[in-house]
């Protein structure tokens, strides 16, 4: 396929750096320079962060996200092979393709790209590359696998306006990734998920028996972020038998029904409530996520050792606690010691030296900021939001500290891990 993106690539990307230059945030009011040709500076103001709030169109309030349909293997097996759209793409993560030989026959004589996950191809020169190889007839799009390649074919569905149906087949992604629209790519040297759109996917489903062959280090991840929305819910005390029996290596498959299943209603709930996060409510997905990304470029600048996502994010998690930037009462310390266990059994490893202005240049490029001086952490109180009544949401969730004091915390974080 062509899109405008593909016949003007360079003189996109050309804007999109003037964006980030000239230090817009997602609530600048970007100018017009008559170099630009307007099309493409209309474009790029629609990617750059997901979107200028300035030129969102108001929320329709009675709008509900599409939920996952939580199916069997053989279920969703006779889905796809009962479908009655003619011109159907498939995206495939590589993992999953090699382990699911019930899923690698259905594919065998469809038309399908293979995609091993990788962060440092999670770039808007892949976005290129595929629409390049999408089919003009495509009707539909069907991307299977972790949040890595559902955030970049989420986001080509978005650009084209084709439909796409998710399977998210890790455990972070069913919990995460799969729900609520954001799509994205992260655009060197600014950072993670800078560049994409809100765009949903049509339909969404969940075949736990997947999580069956992950490694225990992918386990942990969705663990990670199920936590967090345990935290913003005020809910540990309910998930805790379910996260550690997942997390010692001892559950069932029911845990897992019940850790997806709730992890849904939480970020749904939210989701619901803030679509283009536009106000401070959908920032609480956030939490533990700053330190999260610094971790990921340190890791794609050769500082530290790559880690997981959802161990950054655990990571992210144990700053803000270890650094008092929250509290928690002394009933929730069970689900505090897990969140401290992850980091000590994957800890942040140094491979270069590392300074406290290497960290300040990517924390000024978080999404939640508004100035450079000022840094925005998602720090939800425990429990601030409920699946019962949300008379509390409407509470900032997000508070401001001067750049320097967090890449500070942040450096003595990492540099002691």
């Amino acid at each position: 396929m062509k899109h405008l993106l593909t016949k003007n690539y360079n003189d996109i990307l050309m804007i999109l750096n003037d964006f980030f230059l000239k230090g817009y945030t997602r609530k600048s009011l970007p100018e017009y320079d008559s170099s630009y040709k307007k099309e493409l500076f209309d474009f790029a103001c629609q990617i750059f962060k997901r979107g200028f709030i300035s030129q969102k169109q108001n929320e329709d309030p009675n709008h509900l996200i599409p939920l996952p349909t939580i199916l069997s293997q053989t279920e969703y097996i006779s889905f796809l092979q009962n479908l009655n759209i003619s011109h159907v793409f498939y995206f495939i993560d590589e993992n999953l393709y090699e382990k699911q030989s019930t899923l690698k026959n259905f594919l065998n004589d469809k038309k399908h790209l293979l995609y091993k996950p990788d962060e440092s191809t999670k770039s808007i020169e892949t976005v290129y590359k595929w629409i390049e190889v999408l089919p003009n007839e495509t009707q539909l799009i069907i991307v299977m696998g972790g949040g890595i390649i559902l955030d970049i074919v989420g986001f080509i569905a978005g650009l084209l306006k084709i439909k796409v149906y998710y399977l998210p087949t890790t455990l972070l992604s069913s919990v995460d990734a799969g729900i609520g629209g954001k799509t994205g790519v992260n655009f060197y040297p600014y950072g993670k998920n800078q560049i994409g759109l809100f765009y949903e996917a049509e339909k969404l489903f969940c075949v736990p028996e997947y999580f069956q062959t992950l490694s225990q280090v992918d386990i942990i991840c969705g663990l990670a972020e199920a936590i967090k929305h345990s935290w913003i819910f005020g809910e540990f005390l309910n998930d805790y038998e379910s996260i550690i029996k997942i997390y010692q290596n001892n559950s069932s498959i029911e845990d897992f029904y019940y850790l997806i299943s709730k992890s849904i209603k939480y970020k749904s709930t939210i989701v619901n409530l803030d679509l283009y996060e536009s106000k401070d409510i959908r920032t609480s997905l956030n939490f533990g996520h700053t330190l999260a990304h610094i971790i990921e470029a340190l890791a794609e600048d050769h500082s530290i050792q790559f880690l997981p996502h959802g161990i950054a994010v655990a990571h992210g998690l144990n700053f803000i606690i270890q650094s008092g930037l929250v509290s928690f009462s002394s009933d929730h310390q069970s689900m505090v010691n897990i969140i401290r266990d992850i980091t000590y059994k994957y800890p942040i490893v140094i491979k270069n030296q590392i300074s406290q202005i290497q960290i300040e240049k990517y924390l000024v490029q978080d999404k939640k900021n508004e100035d450079a001086s000022q840094c925005a952490l998602s720090l939800p109180s425990y429990g601030q939001f409920s699946l019962m009544n949300s008379n509390s949401v409407f509470l900032s969730v997000t508070k401001k500290y001067p750049v320097s004091l967090i890449s500070k915390l942040m450096f003595e974080y990492i540099t002691s891990n």
